[in-house]
C-alpha cells in the first residue's frame, strides 16, 4: 500500500523532529504506524478472559471480591471488587493464557464498571493494565474521579506495542492484571468483565469548536474545506452575533457545508446555570429548540459541558431529556469499538491553550492510531495571537494538515463530526 507507506514516512519524519527534544519517542510513532495499516476490515476480536469465575485469580489484599451476574456485559458473571478502606488498588491478576505470541495481541481491552454510590464516585480515580512475562509492565490507562466521568461501564484499552518488553519476549505464558486505583478512604466498588485482544477499533478524530468564535468561520472553515474535512460547533445561542462570534448566516453556511451544530450545555456560557438541575434543563432545552428550529437537526441531541463542568444529577437529567453525548474537557482518548457503555454523557476531549506545543496532540494521535480509539479535540479561537484558550493558527494548520489529514488520506484515520461518530459507535456492542 504505497499511499500508506508514503504517509507513514512523512508522519515519522515530522514526529522525529519533535523527538530530538526528547518529548516524543520516534519508536512509539513507528510502532503506531506499523500497527495501524487499516486499509482493510477491522480484526476479529478474541475473548482473552471472561471474568466468569474466581478460579485462577489472585486479588489485591485488604479488599473483598465476589462473582455477580447483575449488570454483566457478557458470559455468566462479572467479578466485583470492594475496597476495605486500606488498599489503594483493587486488582485481579491471572495467567490468562499459558502459551501466546504477544506480537499477535494488537489492542487489548476490558470493561470496568464504577458503582454509582457516593463512595465509588468520589474514590475511584484511575484504571490500569499490567502484563507479565519475565518482568511486569504496567500502564495507567484511564483517569477517573468524581468530576471526570459518569458512573457505569466503560472500556479500558492499550496496544501491545505499549508494552515493549512483553512484545519482544517471545512465545510463552502471559499474566494480565487489571487494577482500579482509589483515593482515600479506599472504599470504592468496581466490576470487571470481558477482556479481548485483537480488538483494534477504527482510529478517529472528532474536531470540535466551542463558543462560536468568529475565527472558526474565518480561519478554520476555509482550511477544513481545502482539506475536505468538517467539524462540530457547540452553540450557546445567546452569543450568536456578538462581538468576535459567528453570525446566523455564518453558522448556516457551516451547517450547509456538512458541519454539525450541537448544543452548549448553557445558552449563555454561564457555569452557574449548571448548579441547579431544573435551571440547567431550561437552558439546554432552549439551545436545542433553537437549533432544531433553525433546521440544524443533525446534532441536536449532543452537547458539550460548559467549562467541562457537570454532576451526576444533571447528567442523568440530560440523559432523561434525550441527550446522547456530552463532551467534557478531560484529555484522553476513548475506546468505542464495542460501544460507549455509560461514558456517552461525559465523552473526554483534549483542549488547547496558547502555550500548547504541537507534540501534545501528536502524542494523542499516536495513541489513537495504536489503539484504534477516538480522540475529541476541543478548540476555541484560532488565530495568530490567540487568547489563553486559543491555539496559534500556524500550529493548528500544521497539525491538521501534516498529521491528521495525511493519515486520513492514507485511509488510516477517520475525521468525523459528532453525529457521524455517534452513528457509527452509539449502538455498537460486544462481540
Amino acid at each position: 500500500m504505497n499511499t500508506f507507506n508514503n504517509s507513514r514516512r512523512s508522519f515519522i519524519k515530522n514526529a522525529g523532529v519533535l523527538a530530538i527534544g526528547g518529548t516524543l519517542p520516534v519508536s512509539l510513532v513507528e510502532m503506531a504506524m506499523a500497527a495501524c495499516d487499516l486499509n482493510f476490515t477491522l480484526p476479529t476480536p478474541v475473548l482473552l478472559e471472561p471474568f466468569d469465575s474466581l478460579t485462577g485469580f489472585t486479588f489485591s489484599t485488604n479488599s473483598t471480591h465476589a462473582l455477580v451476574n447483575v449488570g454483566r456485559l457478557q458470559g455468566s458473571a462479572a467479578i466485583q471488587m470492594n475496597g476495605s478502606g486500606v488498599n489503594v488498588g483493587l486488582s485481579a491478576n491471572k495467567a490468562v493464557l499459558t502459551l501466546i505470541d504477544p506480537t499477535t495481541l494488537g489492542t487489548i481491552c476490558y470493561a470496568v464498571y464504577k458503582n454509582p454510590d457516593a463512595n465509588s464516585i468520589a474514590q475511584v480515580k484511575s484504571y490500569g493494565l499490567s502484563l507479565t512475562r519475565s518482568t511486569q509492565e504496567s500502564l495507567s490507562l484511564w483517569t477517573d474521579g468524581p468530576t471526570r466521568f459518569h458512573s457505569g461501564w466503560r472500556w479500558i484499552a492499550a496496544n501491545i506495542n505499549e508494552f515493549p518488553a512483553t512484545i519482544t519476549s517471545g512465545v510463552g505464558p502471559l499474566q494480565a492484571k487489571v487494577t482500579t486505583y482509589q483515593a482515600s478512604p479506599y472504599k470504592g466498588q468496581v466490576l470487571y468483565d470481558c477482556m479481548y485482544y485483537n480488538a483494534n477499533g477504527r482510529p478517529t478524530i472528532v474536531p470540535t469548536f466551542d463558543d462560536i468564535y468568529d475565527t472558526t468561520y474565518t480561519t478554520v472553515f476555509p482550511l477544513f474545506e481545502s482539506l475536505g474535512i468538517v467539524g462540530t460547533c457547540y452553540v450557546p445561542i445567546d452569543l450568536i452575533g456578538k462581538a468576535n462570534r459567528m453570525t446566523l448566516a455564518q453558522l448556516d453556511e457551516l451547517y450547509n457545508a456538512g458541519w454539525d451544530l450541537a448544543c452548549d450545555s448553557t445558552r449563555d456560557d454561564s457555569i452557574t446555570v449548571l448548579n441547579d438541575t431544573s435551571t440547567a434543563l431550561v437552558s439546554i432545552n432552549a439551545n436545542r429548540d433553537y437549533i432544531a428550529g433553525r433546521g440544524w437537526t443533525r446534532a441536536t441531541n449532543h452537547l458539550c459541558w460548559t467549562n467541562g463542568l457537570w454532576n451526576e444529577v444533571t447528567a442523568d437529567a440530560f440523559i432523561g431529556a434525550g441527550f446522547l453525548t456530552g463532551r467534557t474537557t478531560e484529555p484522553q482518548s476513548l475506546f468505542d469499538r464495542f460501544g460507549l457503555g455509560n461514558t456517552g454523557i461525559t465523552v473526554p476531549g483534549m483542549g488547547f491553550s496558547n502555550t500548547t506545543p504541537i507534540n501534545k496532540p501528536v502524542k494523542q494521535l499516536t495513541e489513537v492510531l495504536l489503539r484504534g480509539s477516538t480522540q475529541f479535540f476541543l478548540h476555541h479561537d484560532v488565530k495568530a495571537s490567540p487568547s489563553s484558550l486559543g491555539w496559534q493558527t500556524s500550529l493548528f494548520t500544521d497539525f491538521y494538515t501534516n498529521y491528521v489529514n495525511s493519515q486520513r488520506l492514507a485511509g488510516n484515520l477517520d475525521v468525523l463530526t459528532v453525529s457521524q461518530w455517534y452513528g457509527r459507535c452509539g449502538s455498537a456492542t460486544i462481540p
